[in-house]
């Protein structure tokens, strides 16, 4: 799976090479949003592969935050009173 994920992104990368610095510009070139896309997934690729390789995590944390926010609220109304 790790082969695989890293193919695609090399080929990506292949297609999206980095931009060249421009004359007479300050700082850095600026990146495509196709670049940056690929930055990222290189970066957290090992959390992006964990969802696949292990079905039990979840996506996101929609469920802690709904577990937090009957707290929170009843927080706010003792506040009120």
């Amino acid at each position: 799976m790790h082969q695989e994920y890293e193919t695609i992104l090399a080929k990506g990368e292949e297609l999206n090479s980095i931009r060249p610095k421009e004359k007479n510009a300050r700082g850095r070139p600026k990146q495509s949003l196709v670049r940056n896309l690929l930055n990222r997934l290189s970066t957290y690729q090992n959390s992006i592969l964990a969802f696949l390789l292990y079905p039990a995590i979840p996506f996101d944390n929609n469920q802690a935050e709904r577990d937090i926010r009957p707290v929170n609220t009843l927080s706010k109304w003792q506040k009120a009173l």
